[in-house]
């Protein structure tokens, strides 16, 4: 899997692997493609579609996007270590093939991390869930932080379970 690099680091790496999304694939690229804050790389993981992913991700000029297609496929796990390998940026975020971003999402992260101690190693947004004949959902992100302030630790504690992937920006190191 090489890469070609640039001395210019972005600040933010953006990984989002994929599998046979070409009925959804454009909305999460351009929801990440038209952010607000334009210092980024979005590292598209292809796991081997087999449908018309690839041609619509080749579809796309924007020297942002690195695409990266497998003829294998070995499940989103993989894909996104192998993303985490490619990343250049001391920011990460996540993306989902099927979801989209609301525009200025990195840039209220961005801002809101680096107004953050260095020991900070996340922050996190709301999540709503929008389905085509269903109400839009909105997830909360938590109020409070546990004690100990480790969320891993209480994932599944009702008021810590909303954070997901795609709600998240966290700290290369």
């Amino acid at each position: 899997m090489a890469r070609q690099t640039t001395s210019d680091v972005p600040a933010v790496s953006i990984i989002l692997p994929t599998y046979n999304r070409a009925y959804c694939i454009r909305r999460a690229i351009d929801s990440v493609l038209n952010q607000t804050f334009t210092d980024f790389e979005l590292i598209l993981i292809d796991d081997g579609s087999t449908d018309d992913t690839k041609a619509i991700v080749e579809s796309y000029d924007d020297s942002r996007l690195v695409h990266v297609h497998n003829d294998d496929n070995q499940g989103q796990t993989k894909r996104l270590n192998d993303g985490l390998r490619l990343a250049r940026a001391d920011l990460i975020a996540f993306q989902d093939s099927d979801d989209g971003w609301l525009p200025a999402k990195l840039e209220k992260q961005v801002a809101g991390m680096r107004a953050q101690p260095p020991d900070v190693g996340l922050v996190y947004v709301d999540k709503w869930r929008f389905e085509p004949e269903r109400e839009k959902f909105h997830w909360k992100s938590p109020t409070n932080m546990p004690d100990d302030g480790i969320i891993f630790d209480k994932a599944l504690d009702e008021q810590v379970y909303n954070i997901g992937p795609q709600s998240v920006l966290i700290r290369r190191e």
